[in-house]
């Protein structure tokens, strides 16, 4: 078994070495995309989808954003691939297994899952950092002729999971305005 924590942000980065069964009130996300939203300077969109839930196996080296309770959970390995959930084609999340460094790249910008004065999303990383072992980032390469993003804050519609997020734009000073339920805490 693995032991794996939710703070009380009730999100978590994950990126195992081994497939393992979701438990119960757990489900795991992959952000399938990433593009302009209607046009506008800076403002940028994801597509989250689930793509694991209560017993059904996670495929080794699937990174993922798990969205459940904050509390202790026990994730059971197992050996079996068969029907195991892995990443969807053209995913925006990169993961590792071991501790390590990351290098922010020029095209391509590397963002972390951070709880800041914004609120829960991935904020681009400064020229480098350490993540933790079985972490997850996301990677974005900024359209050309666009306003480089800065973070990539979560907002949850409760009935069907992660709705969309909001891209706070280089030149914007705070994250645009959503319509719709506010961002976690």
């Amino acid at each position: 078994s693995y032991p794996f924590t939710v703070t009380e942000a009730g999100l978590a980065t994950l990126c195992l070495p081994f497939n393992v069964t979701m438990p119960e009130n757990m489900t795991a996300y992959d952000m399938a995309a990433a593009n302009i939203d209607g046009g506008s300077e800076g403002v940028y969109s994801c597509c989250m989808q689930g793509i694991a839930t209560a017993g059904e196996t996670l495929k080794k080296g699937t990174p993922v954003i798990i969205k459940a309770e904050a509390r202790d959970y026990t994730l059971s390995i197992t050996m079996s691939d068969n029907g195991a959930k892995t990443s969807l084609p053209g995913s925006l999340l990169r993961g590792n297994f071991m501790k390590q460094e990351l290098v922010q790249g020029t095209d391509v910008k590397k963002f972390i899952l951070m709880n800041k004065d914004q609120g829960l999303g991935f904020y681009r990383m400064q020229d480098r950092g350490t993540i933790g072992a079985n972490k997850c980032w996301m990677e974005w390469a900024t359209p050309a002729g666009q306003a480089e993003a800065r973070s990539f804050v979560f907002s949850f519609d409760e009935e069907t999971g992660i709705d969309d997020l909001i891209s706070s734009g280089q030149s914007q000073g705070n994250v645009l305005p959503r319509p719709g339920p506010a961002s976690p805490q």
